[in-house]
């Protein structure tokens, strides 16, 4: 038995309300499938591809959630061989197998967060400030300078369990500014997927419009507002 949340993620107009959580986040699983369709889960899409999605295209599911202590990001994904080859923190991981990504901006920053999360639970943790992933492309900078190399500097767990796999990753306040967490506030996100479980390229997804297989465009990312609903917690 585990305490699982029902109910995160409310779509207004053009905002997403994040509910706030009754408890402070733990480590324990966030659920498989049994509740992804519920309708509180940000399903992955391929919305470059318009109403299409590639033939091996695999389902995956976000929901987010806040206490004053942390933002929760829970992810569950279809996958019949889940794995990831990275060993260590900040490995490249999307180069190496299965990832879960999470991108974070917040109200009014001059940076943004990246995160990765490996079916093995290993993290790549980046911060980015504006236009330094440019520099990185270019080749006029190295992807070191931006990886936050504390370890203890967000928490995550992982579970991969037959056709699919889950994963929770827990961004302290001390991850997103002052102020962050505090209802009302507003930040942009996107939240994305490597699906490696084929030969071949990885398959790309996101829970954001992007018009381009991108996940940087930020411009297309979507707008978060942290709720004073309460997610309620249930049993599974």
């Amino acid at each position: 038995m585990s305490t699982s949340l029902s109910s995160s993620a409310l779509s207004h107009g053009n905002e997403i309300a994040v509910a706030r959580l009754p408890t402070r986040p733990t480590d324990l699983p966030p659920l498989y499938r049994a509740d992804v369709r519920s309708g509180v889960w940000l399903p992955l899409r391929q919305a470059w591809r318009g109403e299409l999605t590639e033939a091996n295209f695999r389902p995956g599911w976000f929901r987010l959630a806040w206490c004053q202590e942390a933002l929760v990001v829970d992810s569950v994904f279809v996958s019949p061989r889940a794995h990831n080859a990275a060993r260590g923190l900040n490995e490249r991981t999307w180069e190496l197998g299965e990832v879960t990504e999470t991108f974070i901006e917040p109200q009014g920053a001059l940076h943004y967060l990246e995160v990765h999360v490996t079916p093995e639970n290993q993290r790549l943790q980046l911060r980015f400030p504006h236009g330094a992933i440019e520099q990185l492309r270019a080749g006029t900078v190295a992807l070191d300078t931006y990886l936050i190399a504390d370890s203890a500097w967000a928490r995550s767990s992982a579970w991969i369990r037959g056709d699919h796999w889950a994963a929770r990753l827990i961004l302290p306040a001390s991850c997103l500014g002052p102020g962050f967490l505090a209802e009302g506030q507003s930040f942009r996100g996107n939240f994305c997927r490597y699906d490696c479980a084929d030969a071949g390229e990885p398959i790309l997804s996101a829970t954001a419009p992007l018009t381009e297989p991108s996940y940087h465009r930020r411009q297309e990312w979507q707008t978060f507002r942290l709720s004073a609903q309460e997610a309620v917690c249930e049993r599974t």
